[in-house]
């Protein structure tokens, strides 16, 4: 749970600062739309 976070958390970080859309702050963090969406969902339960 703590790496879905962490991910999860930096994603929409770089969203914010960056101004970035999903598929830009996921690259910049060296991760996936795909992997960001389970971590995400992992995150909702």
């Amino acid at each position: 749970m703590g790496d879905a976070k962490r991910l999860v958390k930096s994603v929409e970080a770089v969203m914010k600062i960056f101004h970035a859309d999903l598929q830009t702050a996921c690259e910049g963090v060296g991760s996936s739309v795909e992997e960001y969406t389970k971590a995400a969902s992992l995150l909702k339960k």
